[in-house]
């Protein structure tokens, strides 16, 4: 799933926006379809606390962990507790008021976070008419690792392709581009078209004495 904003190539509005001394934060938070990624739909809430976090040393790269709160007259909370539950796929955008005159039409200014799993999910209702929500979500790299139902049904080999012809088992090296590929697509149910694998070589290079 990939959005477009009136904003997005507006470096000059953006430098603005980045700022900003005080900043009231938002989150949105849009529940996908599991296998197409079809927005079914969102909530919307002001951030009151966690974080986002990247690492390229991790096999999971992004990590959130976020606290908000939702206006219960608006969401139903036992809507919110059924369909953002563990193991759903959702969009994740983080949003700021805008306090500017530029774009007034856009009330808050969003920020793709990209496509992440709820990995852990609690709800509280108040008197006060708000719902409290803690929400931690990992990147699709949990449906590979065994956080999210990443499982392999039976032994398997990655770097090799056996094949028989005319009753002779022959094995085949197969790329890393091509394993990386294949591991995302074929168990990480992963469209085609969503990975992009980069700084890996598609043919393979053989050292010269």
């Amino acid at each position: 799933m990939k959005k477009q904003y009136p904003y997005s190539n507006d470096t000059d509005f953006l430098s603005k926006i980045d700022n900003f001394h005080v900043r009231e934060q938002w989150v949105r938070i849009t529940l996908l379809e599991y296998s197409s990624e079809i927005p079914l739909e969102n909530i919307e809430g002001k951030v009151t606390g966690g974080t986002l976090s990247k690492s390229g040393d991790s096999t999971v790269r992004r990590t959130c962990n976020l606290d908000c709160v939702v206006d219960a007259f608006k969401y139903n909370p036992d809507s919110i507790k059924a369909n953002y539950s563990i193991s759903k796929k959702i969009y994740l955008e983080l949003g700021i008021t805008n306090d500017t005159e530029d774009y007034p039409e856009e009330k808050v200014i969003w920020f793709p976070q990209g496509v992440f799993f709820i990995s852990g999910f609690s709800i509280s209702n108040s008197a006060t008419g708000s719902v409290a929500i803690n929400l931690e979500f990992k990147d699709k790299m949990a449906q590979l690792d065994g956080t999210i139902g990443g499982v392999l049904p039976a032994t398997t080999r990655f770097d090799t392709i056996t094949t028989i012809n005319n009753n002779i088992i022959q094995d085949k090296k197969v790329l890393i581009y091509d394993i990386i590929m294949e591991t995302v697509n074929h168990f990480g149910g992963e469209d085609i078209s969503n990975i992009i694998i980069d700084d890996i070589p598609k043919k393979a290079k053989r050292i010269v004495k």
